[in-house]
């Protein structure tokens, strides 16, 4: 397998890790979601934990995408790169 392929495959494992813990904590907020000023007020520890962590594996799948999988995707299609 060429090396080009390894890191596209590496960056796809590593969204799809990213994705599923967020999925994991958007099935535990739609128990207390849609938010209002009440419920808010009224969050768990562990309500707070579950958004933190969504929010935290959003941002992470964002940095992965953009950083890497972008990357590796053109490289792999053998695209032109924008230096930016």
């Amino acid at each position: 397998m060429d090396i080009s392929k390894l890191k596209l495959l590496q960056a796809l494992q590593e969204c799809n890790k990213h994705i599923k813990r967020m999925l994991y904590a958007y099935h535990k907020m739609a128990k207390f979601m849609p938010l209002d000023a009440t419920t808010y007020d009224n969050l768990t520890e562990e309500q707070v934990e579950n958004i933190d962590q969504f929010i935290f594996r959003f941002a992470k799948l964002q940095d992965a995408m953009g950083e890497r999988l972008f990357r590796s995707v053109l490289i792999y299609s053998q695209e032109e790169q924008i230096n930016c």
